[in-house]
């Protein structure tokens, strides 16, 4: 069971109604390593992903803690680290004991953190969030996160593939890595997924929601580099240096798959055309899709993702998808695009997208 559960779910709950895209219980790791197995440096309560502007995705830090006993002030120097090390925007910190110290609450703003007690937090979230319309979320039940994080035990097989969606994906800093490596995980188990599976099913929309959080990365990337139409020739090109992390990194690993392939096959008649990911020009479509409205696709992630937790329990009225689809009917195709093009590249069941889609489809307005 997670701890401090309830002030989690709080939070969580908090992030909803603000419709930013919330992840419980993330461990950080070390990313440059000595040893032979990768260490956990600490943990982070919750993380909140939000947009600016743009729409870019910035990454919110928020740790709780019920204990009495707790130093307020040594809390605020631990995430304030962390935030350094994890690139984080904002830090928020909310203790189990009231009268906290003015001149630690000072300190802490000025490093960029809040410090709150759980009363705080509470005035705070009412102030700050609109609680008038509060929406029935399969994220915001702490039950359901229980059973998500008991998913790596339940389905041993799987392990890699829920290994990268609770723990990987949040350690890696560039999104092309995070795209190239879903890809890969999901096409290496797509012989243990079954579309009857609903725990199966999360895991499918649970991937396709980190696919977005990566793709609305490089879409906003795009768009702030040229306003103007991408050529087909323009975006084939710009995409694949930013996948393989620049033009010079995409020669370089291009000219080791060619050596590869020549020393195993002595043959070029089946040498694949180029890096690019799989199914590449549905990939450009969808990016093209999204770039027509690029400043909506930051919601596509949290739309997947309560889709995906409400396999958790499909007998409940979940209302918050609806919600969040409710001010543009686009983000329901945007999001439909993004699951398509992950099972049809990663060689899973058809069945996958087919359930998804149904789903998303029910979300747009009669």
């Amino acid at each position: 069971m997670i701890k401090d559960k309830f002030i989690k779910e709080d939070v969580v709950r908090y992030l909803i109604q603000k419709e930013w895209y919330p992840q419980m219980e993330v461990k950080l790791q070390s990313r440059k390593e000595i040893s032979t197995s990768r260490k956990e440096l600490t943990d982070l309560d919750v993380l909140g992903l939000v947009p600016n502007t743009d729409g870019k995705l910035f990454s919110f830090i928020y740790d709780c803690k019920s204990s009495k006993k707790i130093s307020a002030i040594t809390r605020v120097f631990w995430i304030k680290g962390v935030m350094d090390f994890y690139n984080a925007k904002k830090g928020t910190i909310i203790l189990g004991k009231d009268n906290l110290e003015k001149d630690h609450k000072l300190v802490a703003e000025e490093l960029g953190i809040h410090l709150f007690s759980v009363t705080d937090f509470e005035t705070f979230s009412k102030a700050t969030a609109d609680y008038l319309n509060v929406h029935n979320s399969a994220l915001a039940m702490g039950d359901h996160w229980d059973k998500y994080f008991a998913l790596r035990r339940k389905y041993p097989r799987l392990e890699t593939l829920i290994d990268y969606l609770q723990t990987g994906f949040w350690n890696e800093t560039e999104s092309n890595v995070q795209l190239r490596t879903l890809v890969s995980n999901l096409r290496s188990m797509w012989r243990e997924l079954n579309p009857d599976n609903p725990d199966h099913r999360l895991l499918i929309l649970d991937s396709a929601s980190m696919f977005a959080i990566s793709l609305n990365q490089i879409v906003v990337m795009l768009f702030n580099q040229s306003l103007t139409s991408f050529s087909k020739d323009e975006l084939d090109a710009d995409l694949k240096a930013i996948i393989w992390g620049g033009v010079e990194n995409y020669a370089y690993w291009d000219q080791l798959r060619k050596r590869a392939f020549s020393q195993q096959s002595g043959d070029d008649e089946y040498l694949p055309k180029d890096l690019s990911l799989p199914n590449w020009p549905k990939f450009l479509e969808l990016v093209r899709k999204i770039l027509s409205k690029p400043n909506f696709a930051h919601k596509v992630p949290i739309i997947l993702k309560e889709q995906a937790f409400m396999n958790f329990d499909t007998n409940t009225d979940w209302s918050y998808s609806n919600h969040l689809v409710s001010t543009n009917a686009m983000l329901v195709n945007f999001a439909i695009a993004t699951l398509e093009y992950l099972v049809q590249s990663t060689k899973i069941p058809k069945e996958f997208s087919e359930n998804g889609i149904r789903g998303l489809m029910g979300l747009l307005p009669e």
